[in-house]
């Protein structure tokens, strides 16, 4: 498809992908609406389960495209670096197993990789 045929319109949303450099995008003409999924049953460890301390449920909200007609973007980034900056995120992991924010989404506490060779192996 040629750029010739994409037509933008007046509504833009921004759906972001975590670890992405969503977060660096700004534009008045765009509207974020932060972390989410559009499909149901995506599952994310709360707080009370070893998860991120902000997470109160299992479940993320699911977008709402209010405005139409209206064009989505996102950002795509290589997995291996997506992988590589869950790992890195936050702090380094307490050695003794207490709460911190360690990984994306505490994801290093949650399931105590020590390694990124560790989640690697768990996500592939």
């Amino acid at each position: 498809m040629s750029s010739d045929n994409i037509q933008i319109n007046e509504y833009v949303y921004f759906i972001h992908i975590p670890k992405t450099s969503g977060n660096s995008l700004k534009s008045k003409q765009i509207d974020k609406l932060g972390h989410g999924f559009n499909v149901k049953n995506i599952y994310r460890t709360p707080a009370n389960k070893k998860g991120w301390i902000g997470y109160k449920t299992c479940d993320w909200e699911i977008y709402k495209y209010n405005k139409t007609p209206n064009t989505k973007i996102s950002i795509i980034r290589n997995p291996f670096d997506l992988l590589c900056s869950y790992y890195h995120h936050g702090e380094k992991l307490n050695p003794n197993g207490e709460y911190c924010h360690s990984g994306w989404a505490s994801v290093n506490y949650t399931h105590q990789f020590k390694t990124f060779k560790e989640l690697a192996v768990v996500v592939s």
